[in-house]
């Protein structure tokens, strides 16, 4: 979806494109630079990059990103849900990243299910402000965890 609203924004008037290298992209990352670069130059555009050296450090935060165990960037299908949800990419990174942490990572679609029900009984307002997302972040994680424990209570 956010490589569709970079073409429609370039074509609003859009002169700035937030990407990633391909390695980092996609999933809740932003679009990747080289498709977004591919993009512009197909819509006649010539993008202000030096793109020569992307692949080389796609293929260096790829190595870190492995070495590290952290996820590497990859594409999604559209999803209804991640449009109903409207969980940022770096908050649904850091939601999976702490459900690991406490070994509820199988939880995540649960959390993400309740954040579809929170924005429903808010109205579908916009988490553009923090103290939105916020507020629904704390409710799924209190919503989270008491699911967790009425469901298993030999998790701590």
């Amino acid at each position: 979806m956010g490589t569709l609203n970079h073409i429609i924004g370039v074509e609003e008037g859009v002169t700035i494109l937030h990407t990633a290298v391909s390695s980092m992209a996609n999933g809740p990352s932003m679009p990747s630079t080289e498709v977004a670069i591919d993009n512009m130059r197909r819509l006649g555009h010539e993008p202000a990059i030096d793109d020569s050296r992307l692949a080389e450090v796609s293929d260096h935060l790829a190595a870190l990103a492995i070495e590290g165990g952290h996820h590497l960037g990859e594409p999604v299908e559209y999803s209804l849900a991640s449009v109903q949800q409207q969980f940022p990419g770096g908050m649904t990174g850091t939601l999976r990243n702490q459900l690991v942490t406490y070994g509820m990572e199988d939880r995540l679609p649960a959390v993400l299910e309740e954040a579809i029900r929170v924005r429903a009984e808010m109205g579908y307002r916009s988490w553009q402000r923090p103290s939105r997302s916020s507020s629904v972040s704390r409710r799924c994680s209190t919503s989270c965890s008491a699911s967790a424990t009425s469901r298993s209570p030999t998790r701590t």
